[in-house]
This record gives C-alpha cells, structure tokens and sequence, in this order.
C-alpha cells in the first residue's frame, strides 16, 4: 500500500525559493494504492516449495550428524568397557602367577622343585604385571577419546560406566533392515527432499515461459485548491516476457541437470547404504559366531589349567606346562572380551546402517 502527498508546481517565487501557493497551475494529490499478484504460472508456489524442501534436507543432515554421533559415543562408550574388563583379566593372571610364586618358593624351600622354577615365576610375575600397567593405561586413554566425544565429564568427580549384563539378541533377517534403512537413513531422506526442492525449481524455471497477472486499485484526492476532490482507480495488468536471450531455457536446462544428478545420486546412496547395512550385518554375525568359540576354548582351557595346577603340585609337570597353560588361558579370557565388545559394537553400526540409533537395539544396564 502507498500513500503520499504530492504538489506539481510550474514555478516558484524568485525571492524567498518556496512555491507560490496562489498559482493556478498548483496541483495537491493525496491517495492511497494497493497492488496484489493473482497468478504466475507456479513461479511462487516453486519458489516456496524450493525452500521448504530444503529445510527439510538441512534438517535431515541434521538427523544425520546426531546418529553419526550416537554410533561414535556407543561404539567409544563400549571400547572403554573391553579396556576395563582387559584390565580386570590382566589383574586375575597376575594373582594367578602371585599364587604360583608362592607355591614354587613352597616347594623350593621343601627341597622338591629347584630354583629355576622360583625365577621363572619371577619372571612371568614381573611380565603379568607389566601387562596389567598397560591395560590401566589403556583404560585411561579412552576414557579421555570417551569424553572427548561426548563433550567432557558426563559428571562432575569420578564415575562408573554402566556394565551390560546380558548381551541383546543378534536381527534374523537381512531383508527388513535394508529395507528400514532405505526408509529412514537420514542421507536417503535428504537427497529425496533435494530432489523435491529441484522439481520445485524446474517448475519455477518453466513458469517463465507464461505471464505474470496481478491486479491494482487506489483511492485518493487532488485538485488546485482546497477541499480536494476525491477519485479511486483498478485494473488487472499482465507482465509477459516476451524474449530473455535464452536465458529461460538455459536455467531450464541447468535444473534438468540438476535434477538428474540428484536422482543419480539417490540410486547410489542407496546401493552404499545397502552395502553397510550388509557390511554390518555380517559384523554382527561374525562377532556371535566368535563369543560361541571362544567359550568353548575357555572351557577347555581351564580344563588345561586345572590339570598343569595339580600335575605341578604333585611334581610330575614343570614350570614351563603351568605357564603356558595359564598363558592360554588368559589369551582365550582376552578373545571373549574382544568378541564380546566387538558384538555390542557391531550392533551400534548395524544400528546407525539401518537409520534406527533412537535405541533399537539398546542393551539393558544396570549400575
């Protein structure tokens, strides 16, 4: 709406520089004028639906940079708890080479085992402990790559990671987890919006070709002189652009191509998304199959030990057949914690690969 008051003056006075009021040629205008667009072909509705759709995918890049973070705390949060349950290993070997210390300077001050024996259980004692040294330190190293993710502390002071006490079950079926990420991967969702807003701009581009019609009306008052008379004025007016040089079939053009890439990138973000999604299926798998071996070898391997203890004791082993029984016990306890973490890990990037990190496959845990 516009609205002003205008004088048209043919001359003024030559001594002071201000209009000669009495003039008959004095004109006084006041009115008020108001212009509203009807219709352009979709150039407008394009343009909204442009920006919209982009919205949209700025906020799908934004659901993507939260699972993205999500999958990288899981998968930190988890590997300081393997670094724990390492440390808590190494600290069970050490006691068992303290004990086996004890004994072989048991049996050496008995006269039934010779020196030899008390040395080396020095020796892997020492060796257990600096084992032991290391996974401490492991421990505090990602304890630091853990609150570095998340931002600092989760609280203020010491605290305590929650432990798992049972691990989730493993998905069955491939098939509905590629097709829940197909559907809501956060990239798949946002190139989709991008492919709208570009349909949004093709129509834009193309509504150039028509015309553009908007209507007009006002009301006012002029005159010469005091009162005004008043008037009103409306019309409908047409802006068709006859001849751009081209330009409207280039920018066609350019959002055809647009386009066309967008849709290409769509079909290959889908075959990747397919390929992570059975990437990490596999994963899981695997780290299942692992847990389920790896028990077996621990049962057989404590078997082993019990018996390189009482061979030992009863002075028919040596030294050399309790370390290296122990020391397979201890590499197939490191295997189970490997296998263990790496499962939950798994499940955290099987997780993000099917575009459900809002607890889809969240473990129960207790203090």
């Amino acid at each position: 709406m516009i609205g002003g008051l205008t004088q048209n003056l043919s001359r003024q006075s030559r001594s002071a520089g201000v209009p000669d009021l009495d003039s008959p040629l004095n004109i006084y205008n006041t009115n008020f004028f108001v212009s509203q667009h009807l219709y352009d072909f979709g150039k407008t509705a394009g343009k909204l639906e442009n920006r919209q759709q982009y919205l949209a995918a700025g906020q799908k890049e934004l659901d993507k940079s939260i699972a993205e973070v999500v999958c990288k705390v899981k998968e930190a949060y988890f590997e300081m708890l393997k670094k724990i349950r390492l440390a808590g290993v190494a600290k069970e070997s050490l006691g068992t080479y303290d004990k086996h210390l004890e004994q072989a300077k048991a049996l050496f001050n008995a006269g039934l085992r010779p020196k030899i024996d008390v040395t080396k259980s020095l020796v892997d004692r020492a060796k257990s402990k600096l084992k032991l040294i290391k996974a401490k330190f492991a421990v505090r190293t990602d304890k630091v790559d853990l609150e570095n993710i998340i931002g600092g502390p989760p609280v203020e002071g010491t605290y305590v990671l929650a432990k798992i006490p049972s691990l989730p079950p493993m998905p069955s079926d491939i098939d509905p987890l590629v097709q829940e990420a197909l559907q809501h991967r956060a990239e798949i969702a946002s190139l989709k919006d991008q492919i709208k807003a570009a349909e949004a701009q093709l129509m834009v581009a193309n509504s150039a070709y028509w015309p553009s019609v908007s209507a007009s009306g006002g009301y006012g008052w002029a005159s010469t002189e005091f009162p005004l008379k008043d008037y009103w004025m409306a019309g409908v007016s047409l802006k068709w652009e006859i001849f751009s040089g081209f330009r409207t079939r280039g920018e066609e053009k350019e959002t055809e191509a647009t386009l066309a890439k967008l849709k290409a990138n769509l079909r290959k973000m889908e075959l990747e998304v397919n390929r992570e999604v059975l990437k990490a299926f596999i994963g899981v798998n695997e780290s299942s199959e692992t847990i389920k071996t790896v028990k077996t070898a621990i049962r057989e391997a404590e078997e082993n030990m019990e018996l390189a203890e009482g061979r030992y004791r009863a002075g028919v082993g040596n030294a050399i057949e309790f370390t290296d029984a122990e020391m397979a016990l201890t590499v197939a306890k490191n295997d189970l914690v490997e296998a263990t973490y790496e499962y939950l890990q798994d499940l955290a990037r099987l997780e993000y690969a099917v575009g459900g990190w809002k607890n889809r496959y969240q473990a129960s845990v207790a203090d």
